[in-house]
């Protein structure tokens, strides 16, 4: 089994920003473009921490609303 760390990080080492926000990330290009749908797809499990899990609930994944993505 391997393991890999993947991360979007600030050039000071940041991965969000002091309120846990990742919207720094939006204005840096389209997703598709970068090797992260490549890197993805033969990922079997997925571990991060609670503040990005929760981020991502509360603004991508949006659970109970017909919003949001998978």
């Amino acid at each position: 089994m391997n393991t890999q760390y993947y991360t979007a990080s600030t050039l000071d080492g940041f991965i969000a920003t002091v309120d846990d926000s990742l919207e720094w990330l939006f204005p840096l290009g389209d997703i598709g473009t970068t090797s992260y749908p490549e890197f993805i797809k033969d990922v079997g499990a997925l571990a991060m921490g609670s503040h990005t899990y929760e981020w991502m609930l509360r603004h991508a994944i949006k659970p109970g609303t017909d919003e949001g993505e998978p």
